[in-house]
């Protein structure tokens, strides 16, 4: 495909005044905004299945159990590229939407098959290759690769159009801001947010971290949004208010706030664990196949998110989770599946787009269902 698009991203110098903000990107007047979420591509690299580990005195041994568990259950019809696989839908989206922005909102890649760093680095040189501004926040799988995520974060950095900036606070490494301008006005400003959860897994065999990875001590490894994490939410509102007080925000993680099932449980009561369960009040919509579910920041993450004029919240995690509802008044979204790596349902993949009106700031969310035939061949 050809570059599409010219938005440009930029990280602001501090004479800029634009305090509280990681980048910004100019999106030309006299349009709508639109973005595009792509989240649980979860793309797998055949050959880096983890084959071979280290015991507790550094001697390799081999143990092919991972392997085969793997290999037959996400390698069906002998379809092993990640392009086909994952890539492709991201692809679709792109060319059914013509976004401005991209939007991964984590588990990019299963980072236990990506030991050696290709897969990451096929993913940036893929999403680079549209020439449209990419952020990207990890999910609970991301980070299981052996290069370690201060690697992966710097990768980002170094691409030709990628966002990643680890952050200032203890817990989660991809807390960082972007603010969206056209011309002299901010208009947007898109907070991205780690939910953490890359664990180390006693007496496994494969999925998860291992003991010697080179990061270990810099990953937060329970789920969650921590007090350090919501304090810098908080002082990047106060910041940036300070020169743009009527700016709009919205929040994009990994893992869904409980909130989005509590709003789904208080309107529709027990119709909502009964699946496939259908949202269609108040402005509602999609749809879940599997059991829906968050985490709980016992209502902090919402007050906070309140404090910086939030409007939406777009996650992922749940691959046969795609529902949009109302809580109050912020929308909050679970992403539609982006390809087939993992588990999934053929009739929930595609992609997320999101239209921010330059009229008035408000934004319609609509699930860009793939057109690609299933099952892979």
């Amino acid at each position: 495909m050809e570059k599409i698009i010219s938005a440009k991203v930029y990280e602001p110098a501090d004479t800029d005044g634009f305090t509280g903000l990681d980048y910004i990107i100019e999106v030309p007047e006299g349009k709508d905004i639109t973005i595009l979420q792509i989240t649980d591509a979860q793309a797998m690299l055949y050959d880096g299945i983890r084959k071979t580990f280290l015991d507790e005195n550094g001697r390799s041994y081999d143990d092919d159990r991972r392997f085969l568990q793997v290999h037959h259950a996400f390698f069906t019809n002998g379809v092993t590229d990640a392009y086909t696989r994952s890539w492709q839908y991201i692809e679709e989206g792109i060319r059914k939407t013509n976004p401005d922005i991209l939007v991964l909102t984590g588990d990019n890649i299963y980072g236990e098959t990506d030991d050696r760093g290709t897969l990451w680095t096929e993913m940036i040189e893929f999403l680079d290759s549209f020439g449209i501004p990419w952020l990207c926040v990890y999910g609970n799988h991301d980070n299981e690769s052996q290069m370690g995520v201060h690697w992966q974060s710097e990768a980002v950095r170094k691409s030709g159009y990628g966002c990643l900036k680890e952050g200032t606070t203890t817990n989660g490494n991809c807390n960082y801001t972007v603010g969206i301008r056209q011309g002299n006005t901010l208009r947007y400003v898109l907070y991205m947010l780690d939910t953490n959860g890359c664990r180390l897994k006693p007496h496994n065999f494969g999925e998860s971290l291992l003991p010697y990875n080179p990061d270990l001590t810099d990953l937060q490894q329970t789920e969650g949004i921590f007090p350090d994490q919501l304090e810098w939410i908080r002082d990047c509102g106060r910041k940036i208010s300070a020169y743009a007080p009527d700016a709009s925000s919205m929040m994009f993680m990994h893992i869904p706030p409980v909130e989005a099932y509590l709003a789904l449980a208080d309107k529709y009561g027990d119709a909502c664990r009964k699946l496939p369960f259908a949202a269609d009040r108040g402005g509602d919509m999609g749809i879940a196949t599997e059991a829906i579910g968050g985490i709980d920041t016992h209502g902090q993450l919402m007050e906070a998110a309140e404090q910086i004029r939030c409007t939406g919240i777009f996650a992922g995690h749940q691959h046969k989770v795609a529902i949009s509802t109302f809580y109050r008044g912020i929308r909050l979204t679970y992403g539609l599946k982006t390809g087939t790596g993992d588990y999934h349902d053929p009739a929930m993949l595609g992609t997320t787009k999101i239209t921010i009106h330059e009229a008035d700031d408000s934004f319609d969310v609509d699930y860009i269902f793939t057109d690609i035939a299933y099952p892979l061949k």
